[in-house]
């Protein structure tokens, strides 16, 4: 039996749409910036949502708490964050969407290679001390450079004109900051180890 090409494109375009279906996801903005890819089976829940991921059967729970909005495959977007005071949510909808933006500008363009490499030349120098109280210059080291004041470059928003804005402002001082501490952090380890092994070497060879 033949299949005109008529109707083999209309199958084709069948099990195409069908598979759109069969895979379509939901978008979740979490407050933190990021973003999940799931499909979501119910909402009702006063605290929590109920998700699936796409291709397993694990049904996982997230707390709303967390969540900043839905944006469902039909492209119909609920923002499920509520401004609420006795829970300490003092942003209204909008000043909070500005705040997530900042973080995720953040996320995306600050970088922190001086404070990587300080805190590794500070490693390098307490793990070249064979000591047990190595790590606590890099630890001193992170807490200054975590406290110090983070300059917001007009090159990595997204949209200037919010730099204007508290609410954008702390969001990326917020992102910008966990990063700064959490490279230095890395980098800080990395510069014991080797501080360690060139300090082992140097006793070996002696």
């Amino acid at each position: 039996m033949s299949i005109s090409l008529k109707s083999f494109s209309s199958l084709l375009l069948l099990l195409l749409a069908f598979a759109g279906k069969t895979f379509a996801q939901d978008e979740i903005l979490y407050i933190s910036g990021d973003y999940a890819n799931v499909k979501v089976l119910d909402t009702t829940d006063y605290k929590r949502i109920t998700v699936q991921k796409n291709g397993s059967k694990k049904i996982k729970t997230l707390y709303k708490e967390d969540i900043y909005s839905i944006k469902y495959d039909g492209g119909k977007e609920v923002i499920i964050y509520q401004q609420d005071t006795l829970e300490n949510e003092y942003f209204t909808q909008a000043e909070m969407r500005i705040y997530i933006q900042g973080e995720q500008d953040a996320a995306a363009g600050y970088k922190t290679p001086y404070a990587t490499a300080g805190a590794a030349v500070v490693g390098v120098g307490g793990g070249l001390a064979l000591s047990i109280l190595a790590p606590i210059a890099p630890a001193l080291y992170t807490i200054v450079v975590g406290s110090r004041w983070i300059k917001i470059r007009k090159k990595y928003s997204t949209n200037p004109d919010l730099l204007k804005e508290e609410v954008y402002r702390m969001g990326y001082e917020k992102e910008a900051r966990s990063k700064l501490i959490q490279n230095s952090i890395i980098g800080g380890g990395i510069g014991i180890i080797l501080g360690y092994v060139a300090a082992n070497v140097i006793v070996w060879k002696r």
